[in-house]
Parts: C-alpha cells; structure tokens; sequence
C-alpha cells in the first residue's frame, strides 16, 4: 500500500490522523528492532507474552499481542504468530515514533520457572521507560488462575493549542523531585517545553511566576537537555515567564517571549514564532492553575537555595 500524499482526499472510513513523513518512520521503525532484540536478550529463553495498549491522539485505544517462544540454545531462535508479532512490532514503531499516540504500554508476562514475572515500560518520548516489575509467588494450581498485578499508569489530559500552525496537543508528564513539568507536544509543533516555578521579576525573594522554555528547565543556567519544539524540521529555543501577579490579559501579565530563535541563532519566521508564543504561554498557563501548584513552588525554592 503506498503512503499518503499531502493532497490526498479524506476517506470517510478510514481515521484521520497526522502522517509523520518516511524519514519519522524509518527512525522509529529502526529504534523499535533495537528495542525488541534488547528485550528478548533480556528475558532470555522462555514463553512471554507480549501485551501493547495506547491511547492515540484522536481519544481511540489501540490494543496488540502476541506470544512469543525464544529459545538460546543451540542458536538464538524466536517462535511467533507472524500476524501477531508484526501488529505489535508495527504498534510500538508508531508508539516510538509519537506523533499520534498520546500514552502506550508495553507489558511482559513471563513463564518462568518457579516465578512468573511481569514487566512494564512507558513508550514515551521515542523511547521505553521501565516500570516497576512484580513477581507472582507460585503456590499450587489455583495460584495460576490469580491475576497478576502491573503497576497503573495514569493517563494524563491533552490540551489541545489552537495555533497559527495548526493544533499542537499537550501531554503534562508528573511533577518531578524539583518541581518542574515537562510538557510533551505533537501535532503542528513537537518536542517538549519545560515548566517550573520561579521567581518574578520585581520579587526576587517570592516564586510567583511560572517559567516556560523550549527543551530546557532554565533557559538562563543551562543548555536545552529536552528535545527542542520543532515546528516543519525546523528546532527552537526560547522561553517565557507568567508573571501571577498580574492577569494574563495584560500586557505585563508575561516577560517575554524571549529569544525565539533557532539553532543557527536565526529569529523564528512571524508565523512560528506566533505559534511558538501560544504554545508557551498554554503550557504556562496549565502549571500555574494545577491543583498542587502551592507544592511545587516550595520544591523549587528548595532547589534555588
């Protein structure tokens, strides 16, 4: 079947989402071979079986499993459902990928002898994020037929961005040890923009202002470490701060957007910056009205002394 073209028309039965381009694709295609043949050489021989599920950006959920049999000896052997495997394989490549896919799991339950064991991964951000694993203890036939728990994950809203781009989508990660929320984006705009508590301008001593930056907590004491927004190939850095004391209707109610440049150090065309602007100050926006918001501004003072 051959890709969709730009200009191609709509087919009422067939789900609208955004397509990534080929060189999107073949990356995440290539890291998803990478992942599976670091996570059978982990598991090593044995029966597991293989359970995805993801929410996608459209609010559907998309299930795939499969059992997989891997034998070491006297070779590296993995016995699958072709059709099975390969609905997985494609599933997690468009996980990695991201840009239509809001939250997945992948989740590994093992045969092992005496102790079945279940692991879990987070797919986010182009890559597998290890949960908990939890043993079932093997105590007779009945214990069989007991489920076995997997640590939850919760899902996290998607805030939908109205922008001159096009819609960018959202999704707030937890709050880490320091206070900080990072933001991860898809749609017109994809990347992360990190929020933290912070001070304002004319109260150096009061955390009553919200920074908002493109791939880095501080756009003043480091370097971006996240994935920068990048808007048609194109990457950006910059930030915004919310000052609360003021309202957000108001002119001085923000500082900035400052520096909306790209790598090169070549201002933002007006449209990307326009986006760019939206995007920081929503996120900006979401953080400031969480309801433990108190909370990570005390964890951010602690972290500032």
């Amino acid at each position: 079947m051959t890709n969709p073209q730009p200009d191609q028309p709509a087919r009422a039965d067939r789900r609208s989402l955004p397509y990534p381009g080929d060189e999107a694709i073949t990356a995440a295609r290539r890291r998803a071979h990478r992942a599976f043949a670091q996570l059978f050489t982990a598991l090593g021989a044995g029966r597991h079986r293989l359970h995805y599920a993801a929410v996608d950006v459209d609010g559907r959920y998309r299930l795939a499993s499969a059992t997989v049999t891997v034998t070491t000896a006297p070779a590296w052997h993995l016995d699958a459902n072709p059709d099975e495997f390969a609905a997985i394989k494609a599933a997690v490549t468009a996980s990695l990928e991201g840009s239509c896919t809001v939250l997945a799991t992948l989740v590994v339950q093992t045969d092992q002898e005496p102790d079945p064991v279940v692991c879990g991964w987070r797919i986010e951000r182009g890559w597998l994020h290890g949960m908990k694993a939890t043993a079932r203890p093997r105590r007779g036939r009945a214990a069989r037929q007991l489920p076995i728990p997997v640590r939850p994950v919760r899902r996290q809203p998607v805030i939908a961005i109205a922008t001159p781009s096009g819609t960018v989508r959202a999704v707030p990660s937890e709050a880490d040890a320091t206070g900080s929320v990072r933001y991860s984006l898809t749609g017109a705009a994809r990347g992360t923009v990190h929020v933290t508590a912070t001070s304002s301008p004319a109260r150096w001593d009061q955390f009553d202002a919200v920074r908002a930056s493109l791939g880095s907590a501080s756009a003043v004491r480091e370097l971006p470490v996240e994935p920068l927004v990048r808007i048609r190939g194109r990457a950006y850095q910059g930030s915004t701060v919310r000052v609360l004391a003021h309202s957000a209707d108001v002119p001085w109610g923000w500082q900035g957007p400052v520096s909306l440049v790209d790598t090169d150090d070549r201002p933002a065309p007006e449209q990307a910056s326009q986006t760019l602007t939206a995007v920081l100050r929503a996120c900006a926006s979401n953080y400031a009205t969480r309801s433990d918001f108190a909370r990570l501004q005390l964890a951010e003072r602690a972290q500032a002394r």
